[in-house]
């Protein structure tokens, strides 16, 4: 890592002889498919069976989380760009009776069978230093050279749970795979150690990404393309596995006398899924969360609104539909308002708000895809992005 911000560093007064702008732009959200906060807010401390009735109803038969933070500095001139960013992203599925399960063990599950898939996650942490060329008015290309800093990945392939007629037995039937790179509770203690915050940027993987950009005018408006992080981190033998395949059937604890309850039998089979996790060092290459959006922007003759953007927005492996939206522009003198509508990707419905600034040397953006009209609590996300281009 410290080679490329080195390299960074030696490049740039070479670049900023002819540089014409520099961009700043920041843009952090965490957003989920399952609660608002307002539901979340009620269900802390003690849970009755009204609010668990309330978390079981705002979910879907698949929900997930995302966690995507950005931060990145852009110097331009003429055709050419470089960039240096920093990246958090995260995902999680997970599905609702596996909640249901959680909430209410087996008794509410009597004489069922349950497919518990999907349940995944995955996080990483990495900066990239991305070299991009404008080739014309129509196609731009960027190629990315990455540092991987810290990587989590967890995914049951399977996951079966069963529960006797009468409830005289659980089984389950699972099959797991995980990988770690990174002393994970060393960072979780240097958050509170400003000294030892290195630590967060120490390289254990590398790796490299392409990026893409076509821009069309058709129909009186103009149709973007846009493909990123199209490419892989290759983290290093010191990468953590940890594969598990378990089945097993439990017998219920019957307790007569609190005095004398035989524990062995679940310590036993504790000890025995214990055993069964032998984790090993290997190599791993993963694919990055490659993201494809597409907007059409068209200009139009109405007194409420100056220009309408349809687009769409997709991260492979982990949306199952693309989020959609619909937004409309305003422009009041040297300001520009856009309000719209969202769905789908791992977010709930909701709007979202855009306002571009342009003065002569700087520009201002900031936007939000979580714009909670009613109330705060009733938020369904935390999103906010601020982007600073200045011309020289």
């Amino acid at each position: 890592m410290r080679k490329i911000v080195l390299f960074f560093v030696v490049f740039l007064p070479f670049l900023s002889l002819a540089q014409t702008t520099l961009e700043f732009k920041t843009d952090m959200g965490v957003f989920n498919s399952a609660w608002d906060a307002q539901t979340l807010l009620n269900s802390m401390g003690y849970i009755d069976n009204n609010q668990k009735q309330n978390l079981l109803a705002e979910l879907d038969s698949v929900n997930g989380f995302l966690l995507d933070v950005s931060n990145v500095i852009k110097f331009s001139s003429n055709r050419f760009s470089v960039a240096f960013g920093n990246h958090i992203f995260g995902y999680g599925l997970f599905d609702k009776d596996l909640v249901r399960l959680g909430l209410y063990g087996n008794t509410n599950s009597l004489g069922e069978s349950f497919n518990l898939l999907p349940l995944e996650a995955q996080l990483i942490h990495y900066s990239d230093i991305e070299f991009g060329y404008q080739f014309d008015d129509k196609f731009w290309a960027g190629i990315s050279l990455i540092a991987g800093h810290q990587m989590l990945y967890a995914d049951f392939s399977k996951l079966n749970y069963n529960s006797g007629q009468n409830g005289e037995y659980l089984s389950y039937d699972l099959i797991f795979e995980g990988k770690e790179s990174g002393d994970w509770q060393n960072y979780v203690d240097s958050i509170s150690e400003i000294n030892d915050l290195d630590n967060l940027y120490n390289t254990l993987g590398h790796g490299v990404s392409m990026s893409f950009e076509f821009r069309e005018s058709i129909y009186n408006g103009e149709l973007a393309l846009l493909i990123q992080d199209l490419g892989f981190i290759r983290w290093s033998e010191n990468t953590t596995h940890f594969d598990i395949s378990s089945s097993e059937v439990l017998l219920p604890l019957e307790v007569s006398d609190f005095n004398n309850v035989d524990t062995d039998y679940y310590l036993d089979k504790l000890d025995s899924l214990e055993n069964l996790i032998d984790p090993y060092s290997k190599a791993y290459t993963m694919a990055l969360p490659t993201r494809f959006s597409a907007t059409f922007t068209k200009p139009t003759n109405n007194k409420y609104f100056d220009g309408i953007t349809a687009s769409a927005f997709h991260i492979f492996n982990v949306f199952s539909t693309p989020r959609f939206s619909l937004d409309f522009h305003k422009n009041i003198k040297k300001n520009e308002f856009v309000l719209g509508y969202h769905f789908g990707g791992l977010e709930k419905n909701g709007f979202q708000f855009n306002y571009f600034h342009k003065r002569k040397n700087v520009h201002y953006n900031l936007f939000t895809r979580e714009l909670s009209l009613l109330s705060p609590s009733q938020t369904l996300a935390v999103h906010v992005g601020l982007v600073l281009k200045f011309i020289f």
